[in-house]
């Protein structure tokens, strides 16, 4: 009798180990992160800081603005694809960005004019 306690003991928790095993896979990040790079049209090697930076589609629309490197970053859980607007005193770049690989960062470079 002692035994098969031990093997009904042994067998349950061999059981919930494998169990845990199988459904604690490590979960993929789904995010993207779109990266926006601003750069001067007449000079391409400049990155433009302080820009507005807008990308919307229909009911979404975010808002911000570029650091001192020219980069704006923004992570999305689905997929999307989104028009941007950048605009800095006179200067204006539009474009767009598709982020379609869950996972996946989007690096894109807007030239302002």
């Amino acid at each position: 009798m002692f035994t098969t306690t031990k093997q009904i003991l042994f067998f349950l928790l061999s059981l919930g180990f494998i169990g845990s095993l199988m459904f604690s896979s490590c979960k993929k990040d789904a995010s993207m992160e779109a990266i926006l790079v601003v750069r001067l049209m007449s000079d391409t090697t400049v990155k433009v800081p302080n820009a507005r930076v807008r990308m919307h589609k229909e009911d979404i629309d975010v808002l911000g603005y570029t650091n001192q490197n020219g980069e704006y970053r923004h992570t999305f859980d689905l997929p999307i694809q989104l028009d941007i607007e950048v605009t800095i005193d006179t200067l204006k770049g539009i474009g767009v960005i598709n982020l379609g690989d869950p996972g996946k960062d989007v690096r894109k470079t807007i030239y302002i004019y």
